[in-house]
């Protein structure tokens, strides 16, 4: 008997081990996207100030990120001074970064800013992204932290244990989206209009409370590491889409939050499918952020030195120190761009 549970458990063995290395590299679609995955990743930790180099900052995001901005653009605007690397993961969402910014800087990443690029309901969604994100972003010493934070039950939670050990369980749902698309060809156009009508989006009060209260928590934890932090409201098709109570919320708590667009700024024909941009969009809005970024970063730098001048000078007499400005009173950065509304 024990011979045959050792055949069966030496067999179910390999079949998952089968799974992960097949995955992986048997699947064109998948290879690609984990290669991908796993080049940002590792790039993403290697991050380090050194004499002599340009600063590095980190951009993170969604498919908000990787179709709305031209990270080569991005890069030949803001350089010499700064050389900026992307992490993209899609479908994530605040929770997503936050703790993946804990497992990033645990790793090892020390960039000189990270930039986060998400739209206002990405900014308080309650949720993450599943099993991808335990794969992906999550660090298992965080397990706990995440079962409170999204209020999940020990199931789900050890789902995100299992699929955090197991890539191929994390990235399954991509492994079954890849059969969908060779047996239906026309799943993805079917998808699409089966796809659930999306709920109103909160009020600005609402917005700007948890906005407050996320942008403060997430700017502490890089401060902590000795990054500055950027989030920036991606252009919007929308009539309202929660920028303006997000910048608001920034100014209130002191938190660089960067809105380069009003909702409906941009012409229709900037974006692919109404949500993310297309190629000519992503240069626009490349454009604008460069410009607006660069100016982010160097007031941080200034305001950095003036106080460490400051301190070292009169070091006994706090109530000497000026008050910092205000680092979201500007308005919107003009581009020059005068598209045909």
């Amino acid at each position: 008997m024990r011979r045959y549970s050792a055949i069966l458990l030496t067999l179910c063995a390999l079949f998952c081990a089968a799974l992960e290395i097949g995955q992986r590299y048997a699947l064109p679609r998948y290879k690609a996207m984990d290669a991908r995955l796993n080049r940002e990743h590792a790039r993403a930790d290697e991050l380090r100030p050194l004499p002599g180099r340009p600063a590095p900052v980190l951009i993170v995001g969604n498919s908000l990120l990787k179709k709305g901005i031209n990270i080569s653009q991005l890069n030949e605007k803001l350089g010499p001074e700064y050389a900026v690397t992307r992490f993209v993961v899609e479908d994530t969402n605040y929770l997503d970064w936050y703790y993946g910014l804990h497992r990033l800087f645990r790793e090892g990443a020390r960039p000189r800013a990270v930039v986060l690029v998400l739209n206002a309901r990405q900014l308080i969604a309650p949720e993450v992204h599943g099993d991808a994100f335990a794969t992906l972003l999550m660090d298992p010493h965080d397990l706990l932290a995440v079962k409170r934070s999204v209020a999940i039950d020990n199931t789900t939670a050890s789902n995100l244990l299992f699929a955090n050990l197991s890539r191929y369980y994390g990235l399954r749902s991509e492994l079954h989206k890849w059969f969908l698309v060779h047996l239906l060809p026309d799943f993805p156009d079917l998808a699409a209009k089966l796809r659930p009508v999306t709920p109103p989006l909160a009020s600005d009060d609402e917005i700007d409370l948890l906005a407050a209260n996320r942008l403060r928590e997430i700017s502490s934890l890089c401060a902590q590491y000795g990054s500055q932090f950027v989030f920036v409201v991606p252009p919007s098709t929308a009539v309202r889409d929660g920028s303006g109570a997000i910048q608001a919320a920034g100014n209130r708590v002191g938190v660089q939050a960067f809105v380069p667009f009003q909702p409906q700024q941009l012409p229709a024909d900037l974006y692919s499918d109404g949500f993310h941009l297309n190629y000519r969009g992503a240069g626009v809005f490349t454009d604008a952020l460069s410009t607006g970024l660069r100016q982010l970063l160097r007031n941080d730098s200034s305001t950095q030195s003036a106080a460490s001048e400051r301190h070292s000078l009169i070091p006994d007499d706090p109530s000497s120190q000026s008050k910092a400005p205000n680092i979201n009173d500007s308005r919107p950065v003009t581009t020059g761009w005068q598209g045909a509304q």
